[in-house]
Order: structure tokens, then C-alpha cells, then sequence
């Protein structure tokens, strides 16, 4: 890896330092929303994996753990907050061996996550979305950056994620009934349904689920009942 790939990095290239940006002081300014739309991306796919464009691969959740994303061709690998964000600073995020730790173009995980890097990047927006400058900022020490006010749509998909995270390992009727819904929406808030729209599909769904099922159906609904879109 690159050790003056972000001026705020501290390490040697070698485990564990190679990980710092999953501690860093600093991520919260830019880096942490930057990763934040790599992560909603993979959950993009309503449960299913994401195509990444131009590519043989697919992208889908690490639910172990938020510093990674998957990405699966024949085989699965992780794409971790590290080597995403190395990528970002140099264009570079190559597969290396123990030797070639300090080579420039390696990832920090010496793993190859190009060309899959690129297109994840391209499918976000390119290089000049607010959330890209605002991280190159901060990895050139331009610290003091105002961070990107949340849209609804972001306030919105949060919820949606607490809501799926307080469900836990729960494996009821209910609590598959309760993802489904909030997968649903998820879907829609990605696809920029209007208010009105997303309500007709809560009322359909609510006229063909059983009524021990409804009161969750106006449950879920209620999340985007202060929001006018």
C-alpha cells in the first residue's frame, strides 16, 4: 500500500495498522459517509446481490461486519473501508504478496479489488460527487470541510436499517413479515418513489395480508409519515 495515501493514516503497511482507517479520529468528516454509500449499495438488492456494472461480479452485504462489503465472481471475498478508501487517494487497489506490502499499487489487504473498485465507484456517481471530494479532502488534510446535510431519502433508509437490526436473529412469522416490509421500502425510497406512491403499495399490502398481519403493515408505515415527499 501507499503509506502517504491519506495524511491522516498512522501505520507501518502491516496488520494491524494496514486497517486504520476503520479507527480513524478523523473518518467521521467525510470518509464514513463516502463508505456509508458503498454499504447501502450493496443492500441495494432487496436481499438479493447487486450487479456490478461492467463486470462479472456482484455486490452483497457483509452482515458480520460494517468495515466490509462482499463481492463474488466464482468465489467470495471481502472489499474492506481500507482498501476502498486507498483506491480513492491513489486509483490503485491491486493484489500483492507478503513482499510487496509497501508497493504503491497494492491494496493495504494485498488483495485485487480492481476493476470491481472502479465500477462500485462509477455506480455511485463517478469521482465528483460531493462525498468523493470531500474524502480526498480530508486524505489531503483539508480537515475542515462542512459535511453533506442528510436528504430525507438518507433519514429514511437509516430507519429502515435500525428497524432490520432491532430485529436481531428473530426467525418468527412476524419478523420475516416485518423484513419483507422493510426490504420493500428500502427498494422504493432507492427507486425515488413519491409518498403517495409508496402508500397505495402499503394499502394493497395491507388489503391482501391477514389482519393479524395489518397493524405491522401500518407500523412500518408510520416511519415516513413526517417526511413530505
Amino acid at each position: 500500500m501507499n503509506l502517504h495515501f491519506c495524511t491522516q493514516y498512522k501505520g507501518d503497511g502491516y496488520s494491524p495498522t494496514n486497517r486504520y482507517c476503520r479507527n480513524c479520529p478523523h473518518s467521521h468528516i467525510a470518509c464514513d459517509p463516502l463508505w456509508h454509500l458503498v454499504l447501502r449499495l450493496a443492500q441495494s438488492g432487496n436481499g438479493q446481490p447487486v450487479d456490478v456494472c461492467e463486470t462479472n461480479a456482484v455486490l452483497f452485504p457483509n452482515l458480520n461486519n460494517r468495515d466490509f462489503v462482499k463481492l463474488r465472481v466464482n468465489v467470495s471475498w471481502n472489499l474492506s473501508k481500507e482498501d476502498f478508501l486507498h483506491f480513492i487517494a491513489t486509483g490503485h487497489a491491486r493484489m500483492g504478496r507478503a513482499d510487496q506490502r509497501l508497493d504503491p499499487e497494492t491494496s493495504p489487504s494485498l488483495t485485487r479489488q480492481e476493476p470491481y473498485v472502479q465500477a462500485i465507484l462509477a455506480m455511485l456517481g463517478g469521482v465528483d460527487i460531493p462525498e468523493v471530494r470531500a474524502a480526498k479532502q480530508v486524505q489531503q488534510q483539508h480537515l475542515s470541510i462542512p459535511v453533506r446535510s442528510k436528504t430525507f431519502r438518507e433519514e429514511i433508509v437509516e430507519k429502515l436499517e435500525a428497524e432490520k437490526r432491532r430485529l436481531g436473529s428473530d426467525t418468527s412469522p412476524e419478523a420475516f413479515f416485518r423484513r419483507d416490509l422493510l426490504n420493500q421500502m428500502t427498494k422504493m425510497i432507492y427507486e425515488g418513489k413519491s409518498k403517495s406512491e409508496i402508500l397505495d403499495w402499503f394499502n394493497k399490502k395491507s388489503r391482501s395480508s391477514g389482519a393479524d398481519m395489518r397493524p405491522i403493515v401500518s407500523e412500518i408505515y408510520r416511519i415516513i409519515l413526517d417526511y413530505s415527499f
